[in-house]
């Protein structure tokens, strides 16, 4: 080939071969622009997922604890709305009844004809059972029941809890002491008539034992007022003015002379109660 055809087709080529050239470092900086943009395509869906799933989590947390919150609320109110049933109270123990059971029937005595019993039922609810227990009490100290019954209405009316009305301290159905209390092993003298009737026999047998027999209803009240007067003359003096013990009984003094002497409680219990003198 000529030279000058050689030149001719050599600065024609020039120029394709650059052109081409180009188009292939377009190509290439195109992918390599492209690159990264894919990269933050790719990248994108991926973080915004996670995001999502953290949220979506987040959320369902926050929900379960206030359907929780909400549960424990809707309880609270069902159960403050509910009333709440009281439970039944225990039936009380009538402990007088238990013990009216146990008193043992006289046979041949009649409860209901024994002397003041209609009186005694005003503060004893089981009659019959106070009248078969005064029986056996009389019978165990071999006297007369209806002194026993006669006493206690001096004393006490038959009045189980009625304290003194002057101060001295007195108690129950025979005005019991609380040293008398002591003595006989109660803290307190009992509220039941039937177990007071006990503490009655314990007292009135100490009494007899230390004392001697009751021969007279004057007897027997001079053991439960002063037991060493029990037996003695009847101008022996109990209590004497101005004395404390005077003043708690000058309802006994009858000739109002300032002494109380076993003849003023022969007077007194004989005015009041006749009928036990014949007995």
């Amino acid at each position: 080939m000529k030279k000058g055809v050689l030149t001719t087709f050599f600065v024609a080529a020039v120029p394709m071969i650059m052109g081409l050239s180009a188009s292939l470092d377009d190509s290439t900086n195109s992918e390599r622009l492209e690159t990264p943009e894919k990269s933050i395509a790719k990248q994108t869906p991926f973080e915004n997922k996670t995001d999502l799933e953290k949220k979506e989590k987040t959320i369902s947390v926050a929900t379960i604890a206030k359907e929780l919150q909400a549960s424990i609320a809707a309880r609270k109110s069902l159960k403050a709305s509910t009333p709440v049933p009281k439970p039944k109270p225990k039936p009380k123990v009538d402990k007088e009844a238990l013990l009216a059971q146990k008193v043992v029937k006289v046979p041949g005595f009649n409860p209901k004809e024994l002397y003041l019993i209609n009186k005694a039922g005003k503060y004893v609810k089981h009659k019959d059972a106070f009248a078969y227990k005064v029986k056996e009490i009389a019978d165990k100290l071999q006297i007369p029941p209806e002194w026993i019954m006669g006493i206690i209405d001096s004393e006490s009316g038959f009045n189980p809890r009625v304290n003194n009305k002057k101060g001295s301290g007195a108690r129950g159905l025979l005005q019991f002491m609380p040293l008398t209390c002591k003595e006989f092993g109660y803290k307190n003298v009992p509220n039941s008539p039937l177990e007071q009737l006990d503490f009655c026999y314990k007292y009135l047998k100490n009494r007899q034992k230390y004392f001697g027999a009751f021969k007279s209803f004057t007897d027997v009240k001079l053991s439960v007022l002063y037991p060493v007067a029990v037996g003695k003359s009847s101008s022996f003096v109990l209590y004497s003015s101005p004395s404390t013990a005077y003043y708690q009984n000058s309802g006994l003094d009858m000739n109002k002379d300032g002494a109380i002497t076993v003849s003023d409680i022969e007077r007194y219990m004989r005015k009041n109660y006749e009928s036990l003198y014949n007995s």
